[in-house]
């Protein structure tokens, strides 16, 4: 039987002292799979050209194959990206945008996304939309609610995450997609924090286009991010960097961008290899069961409540900031700041719509008492910076 929490932190290069609660913002990767990626670089420099003429081709197409088989993908629907945002931007400036047409979001966007929607909204003359949803308790009801108040007779695409980044909220995507469907719109999700976070069975979803980081909750290398593009949508839809395989097929555009390190993308077989040596079923069940244990033991010491609804959450979630003073960016910063270099705990904290909060991750490594160290150490923090930014 598996062993998770401390045990497993021996898989990872944390420094001796640092408690991690935030997998959501960069991911962490296994030292065996940093092992696996040396070992990749070490084969390419031995004699770079035969490693990209000979072995590189083959190599992505095995690792392809591995991710497809585990988000429930076709090989060939798959093509490799640096990161989910660089997917979207794929998607988004393949568009033949129309002065007046509508790409349509919501306000729980990643704001990176936000930007590359309204960059080629602006360069088509075209208009950005976004639904706009709470931040405290949303509910997926009303996420649909929202999307379908908002889609009108101009609306081309929508965006919507799968998880959303600050809220950690899980979104209904069966049901966006049906909506999108009926309405003859096409749907692109952003799963920056999908992949080795909640199960994917990507041909079913009824999607048009579904970009994914592996190094997130996977747990890949970073730079492990990929596209997935239903067959009949792929026609007209470029990598980010435009290069030889040029309308050559999906999968081979995506597969050659220029002269790159692809060492990240080449193990993500490892890291499924690794994944499934902990087992999966496992693995999902012990980060589910601790991100709730997590949540109740900061709602109580706190007096809270959970910002992320229960039945829209997984291995993240999000909870106010307990007695903060007015939120802002700088005492958001401060506060993180304060907790790392005090505590030695790695937080996200951040402020969005005048509500000062914190967004707690559970891995493999966490256990309960990273959380009881939590609950005690944010409102002395607090305390001790006051409401002073400065």
């Amino acid at each position: 039987m598996t062993e998770f929490g401390q045990a497993r932190r021996a898989d990872f290069g944390f420094e001796e002292r640092l408690v991690f609660l935030n997998h959501g913002s960069f991911g962490a990767t296994p030292n065996i799979v940093l092992a696996a990626q040396a070992e990749w670089r070490a084969r390419l420099e031995r004699n770079p050209p035969q490693f990209m003429r000979g072995v590189l081709p083959k190599a992505l197409d095995d690792s392809r194959a591995a991710l497809a088989a585990y988000v429930g993908a076709r090989t060939e629907d798959i093509g490799f990206v640096d990161n989910a945002t660089a997917g979207c931007n794929a998607v988004l400036r393949s568009l033949a945008l129309e002065p007046g047409d509508e790409v349509l979001s919501t306000s729980h966007v990643y704001n990176a996304v936000r930007n590359a929607i309204r960059y080629v909204c602006r360069r088509a003359g075209a208009r950005y939309v976004e639904a706009a949803l709470a931040f405290d308790r949303p509910r997926v009801d009303d996420v649909v609610a929202a999307l379908t108040e908002r889609m009108g007779a101009k609306t081309r695409l929508v965006v919507v995450d799968h998880i959303a980044s600050d809220s950690a909220l899980i979104f209904p995507l069966a049901r966006i997609a049906s909506l999108c469907r009926e309405r003859g719109v096409r749907l692109l999700i952003d799963g920056a924090h999908g992949p080795g976070h909640v199960p994917l069975a990507l041909d079913d979803l009824g999607a048009d286009y579904y970009a994914g980081n592996c190094h997130k909750w996977l747990c890949a290398p970073k730079g492990a991010a990929f596209l997935w593009v239903r067959r009949d949508r792929q026609i007209g839809v470029h990598p980010p960097i435009v290069s030889h395989f040029m309308d050559q097929g999906f999968a081979p555009e995506f597969g050659w961008q220029g002269t790159r390190d692809p060492t990240a993308w080449l193990c993500v077989k490892d890291v499924l290899d690794w994944r499934a040596g902990l087992g999966e079923a496992a693995l999902r069940d012990y980060c589910g069961a601790l991100l709730g244990r997590a949540v109740g033991t900061l709602e109580a010491a706190w007096n809270v409540g959970a910002l992320t609804p229960k039945d829209a959450r997984a291995f993240m979630a999000s909870l106010p900031v307990p007695g903060a003073p007015p939120a802002s960016h700088a005492l958001a910063e401060k506060l993180r700041t304060a907790l790392l270099d005090h505590d030695h705990l790695e937080t996200q904290i951040k402020a969005v719509d005048g509500v000062l909060f914190i967004r707690i991750t559970a891995f493999v490594y966490n256990s309960d008492e990273d959380y009881a160290r939590l609950a005690k150490a944010l409102p002395k923090r607090l305390r001790d910076i006051g409401s002073d930014p400065a």
